[in-house]
């Protein structure tokens, strides 16, 4: 099995609860002008050098995303998202984008698409909130 489906599958099992429900703990962690980030706490999981999480954006204006040849525009996000810790770096384990009015335009697995973490970015406020401080 590779990294990124056991990091999946990690993920998921972490999510699961004994009837079968996803238990939600949804906390305000970034807030800015051009958006707002929610972390669902009890979405966390933490292994040797990583952090995964659920998260849920919502933009104040359209953003756009080409795919499959076609733009997609959309103004909220739900995601799971993999942190790096030591390379600073994250991958969207799973993406799904809506409109205003709720409707899903677009689902994202791009678990192999590394991306670096930027300064002053929800990925960055959760990794230093997250990972592992060094000795």
């Amino acid at each position: 099995m590779s990294k990124t489906l056991a990091a999946v599958a990690a993920a998921g099992a972490a999510l699961a609860t004994a009837g079968g429900a996803v238990a939600e703990n949804w906390y305000a962690f970034y807030i800015v002008p051009s958006g707002i980030a929610y972390v669902d706490k009890d979405s966390l999981v933490f292994r040797p050098g990583h952090v995964t999480a659920r998260i849920q954006s919502t933009f104040p204006g359209a953003q756009r995303v080409l795919r499959f040849g076609q733009v997609f525009t959309y103004t909220k996000s739900k995601d799971m998202v993999d942190i790096d810790c030591q390379a600073q770096v994250y991958r969207f384990l799973s993406r799904d984008l809506y409109s205003d009015s709720g409707l899903e335009q677009l689902s994202i697995n791009d678990a192999d698409d590394v991306l670096r973490i930027m300064d002053k970015t929800p990925q960055a406020v959760l990794a230093k909130a997250y990972c592992p401080k060094p000795r």
